[in-house]
């Protein structure tokens, strides 16, 4: 019975402890993309984003990712549609065209649970390394989950800064 008690002790005690503690990642104001491409219909509620690091985030500012560091997106998402598969990717957003970030692993299930269930409450973490590929700048990016079988995606923009 005492050492019950003193378990039970230390796991209460260590559960309090990963309450409190800080998360790394940092949840970001999203929004929802617009139907301009009539081929996907859009049909997903994104409920959280999370980018680390990002402590920009306090102060209002987009994320600053610097070049040779990694970092991390995740997301919650309800799909409204099945799907035994999906690709997924992030875009550059620039109003008229939208240019994909090279080198993506582009298969979603890698990052998600597949199949993808509608009304299910999901969520999809991507590591992001952060490389001179990409231009330093300010960037709305388009991230994507999308099955072309049913013509179905979730989609959502967040703002980013990659700095040297």
């Amino acid at each position: 019975m005492a050492y019950f008690s003193q378990y039970a002790i230390f796991g209460v005690i260590l559960t309090i402890i990963f309450i409190t503690i800080p998360s790394n990642s940092e949840v970001l104001p999203h929004e929802p993309c617009r139907q301009k491409d009539e081929k996907y219909t859009l049909a997903c509620t994104v409920h959280e984003v999370r980018v680390s690091p990002c402590p920009e985030v306090s102060s209002n500012k987009p994320c600053k990712l610097t070049y040779g560091k990694n970092g991390s997106i995740s997301f919650d998402y309800s799909a409204d549609f099945d799907a035994e598969k999906a690709n997924s990717r992030a875009y550059w957003d620039k109003g008229v065209i939208d240019l994909p970030f090279q080198g993506m692993n582009k298969d979603a299930c890698q990052f998600t649970q597949c199949p993808i269930k509608a009304g299910v409450k999901s969520s999809y973490t991507y590591g992001l390394p952060i490389t001179n590929e990409y231009p330093a700048g300010d960037y709305l990016v388009k991230w994507r989950i999308w099955n072309k079988e049913i013509n179905k995606q979730c989609c959502f923009k967040i703002r980013i800064i990659i700095s040297q």
